[in-house]
């Protein structure tokens, strides 16, 4: 893909978006919600032998486990797109800190973004597309 966006004089950006767990997941303190969390929490593993058919599976994740897996995402990407020479550009920490400073960027009972997550990552896309020409 990268050949490619070349070809055509582009240049490739991978955008991390993070999820509203993973905005989120470091200001979860109430045991109840913690748990509602972890109990929902499915991992997903390739299975050995069959082509690495995706296997899902309910596991229940410890606090850590689950915060190392949320951060290991973007981590995973980060590596593969610096490895790879091509661009990346992590909405995480803007989101973390924007979610503090002025509320939520997601529905409430949706994992989607609302107005204002969307108009975030827009101008945060359109300022790195800017800086970069």
């Amino acid at each position: 893909m990268q050949a490619l966006t070349e070809a055509q004089g582009a240049r490739l950006l991978v955008v991390f978006i993070p999820s509203k767990e993973h905005v989120l997941w470091s200001r979860v303190w109430d045991e109840v919600d913690v748990n509602n969390v972890l109990e929902r929490t499915v991992t997903v593993r390739l299975s050995e032998g069959d082509h690495g058919r995706l296997l899902f599976q309910p596991t229940y994740l410890s606090y850590d486990q689950f915060s190392a897996n949320q951060q290991a995402q973007e981590k995973l990407l980060s590596d593969f797109t610096n490895d790879a020479g091509i661009e990346f550009l992590n909405l995480t920490p803007l989101f973390w800190q924007k979610s503090i400073e002025t509320g939520e960027l997601y529905h409430y009972a949706d994992p989607h973004w609302n107005q204002a997550g969307n108009q975030l990552a827009a101008d945060a896309i359109a300022d790195y597309l800017q800086e970069v020409r």
